[in-house]
């Protein structure tokens, strides 16, 4: 795929101007002549500028998904086709969506399916979005399951955000706290070494290491700088290890468990919504499970869902996956006939329990992290003040 600049000119002068993907200038000249008329120009970006703008352009975060998905649905709602709907969209809208837009657009043109033009951009939509449009395509329920893919990416970024602010501060004070020690040990420990050598006091172990630690940052400034940045590099690559050591900690696992239980339960229900068949819905929902052994689970239920067993039954050996509530509702689900909706009851109620078990998490982290705070505070102003305490109980009048 090549990234290419266009510029067009209509039957009355208006001159447009724009970029499009496209595999080859007559894909873009097809396009463009379609669209608006007259072609006065098309030219490819240049290599360098080319692989950083298609990098840019399948890329789109949940907000944006939610939003074009959202638009979609309702302009289709209203009678409006679906080619006219990506103009309108493409054309009140910026960067990666109207990027996005005008690429579908080129493949509707040419008579492609709207799911087949969203499996050229893997790295935008994924497998199971497709997969949900092409039953949406087959059932002529196309609307509705853009509604609730939209509905899906804003339950995502609603929890994505409250993920955020209950970490935001924890985070602040942790930063808060490293810039003050790190000045304080680079100003303020010296002058009271310097202080107390001139009392001819003998400083305190853990004050001599402290100053000792300032002189060094002071004296290797940036490569002090340079091993954070290689730290934190290191960590980057070891964030894996470090997220399954977390997730072995009782309070954090038991939120990651309630996180991917919300969201399994969100992409079944859609995907049955749409008229995928049970199994086919497990399997595809078990993909977006980012650990080996919930994958491995998921594929064993859509075995034994395939072989006839209930899934109230099966889903009863996968604790990993389902939690007591979402096991009731399945069963509630299976004997009413309204398995989807159900399955969405479970992901809201497991959304309300992540919510206040986040809360709670909070209120404890909070003054713990206070308390270590004060003990910091207190172990340095015990270190800087001791050696005056005992200059003190030498004096001769000291009683």
């Amino acid at each position: 795929m090549q990234l290419y600049r266009w510029r067009a000119r209509n039957k009355s002068g208006k001159i447009f101007t724009g970029r499009l993907l496209a595999g080859s200038d007559r894909e873009v000249a097809e396009y463009v002549q379609g669209q608006h008329g007259y072609v006065t120009k098309i030219q490819p970006i240049n290599n360098w500028y080319n692989f950083s703008k298609t990098l840019y352009a399948k890329k789109m975060n949940n907000k944006n998904k939610e939003f074009f998905f959202r638009q979609l649905a309702t302009l289709l709602n209203s009678g409006m086709t679906l080619l006219r709907a990506l103009e309108l969209i493409r054309g009140k809208s910026a960067g990666d969506i109207a990027e996005v837009c005008a690429f579908i657009e080129k493949d509707l043109y040419k008579g492609m399916p709207f799911s087949l033009s969203m499996r050229k951009l893997p790295n935008i939509f994924s497998q199971t979005a497709v997969q949900i449009i092409e039953a949406g395509e087959t059932s002529g329920k196309l609307a509705e399951l853009f509604l609730q893919l939209a509905d899906f990416y804003h339950k995502e970024l609603e929890t994505k955000r409250f993920l955020l602010n209950a970490c935001i501060y924890p985070g602040i004070v942790l930063v808060f706290v490293f810039i003050t020690f790190y000045y304080f040990i680079w100003k303020v420990v010296p002058l009271f070494v310097e202080l107390y050598a001139t009392m001819q006091v003998e400083p305190t172990v853990f004050l001599s290491s402290l100053n000792f630690l300032g002189k060094l940052l002071d004296n290797f400034h940036w490569q002090a700088v340079g091993i954070f940045l290689l730290l934190g590099w290191r960590l980057y690559f070891l964030r894996d290890k470090l997220q399954t050591w977390c997730l072995r900690l009782p309070v954090i696992k038991s939120c990651y468990h309630d996180l991917l239980e919300m969201r399994y339960c969100r992409v079944v229900s859609i995907m049955l919504a749409s008229g995928i068949s049970l199994p086919l819905a497990i399997s595809a929902a078990g993909e977006t499970l980012p650990i080996i052994v919930l994958r491995k689970q998921s594929e064993r239920l859509s075995r034994e869902v395939m072989r006839g067993i209930p899934l109230s039954k099966a889903a009863a050996f996968c604790s990993e996956i389902f939690g007591p509530i979402s096991l009731e509702f399945i069963a509630v689900g299976e004997e009413s006939g309204s398995l989807a909706e159900m399955l969405t009851e479970a992901a809201d109620i497991t959304d309300k329990d992540l919510q206040a078990k986040l809360k709670d998490l909070k209120a404890m982290v909070e003054p713990v992290l206070l308390a270590l705070i004060a003990l910091l505070v207190g172990c340095v102003i015990l270190a800087i003040t001791s050696p005056i305490f005992s200059l003190i109980t030498e004096l001769p009048d000291y009683k």
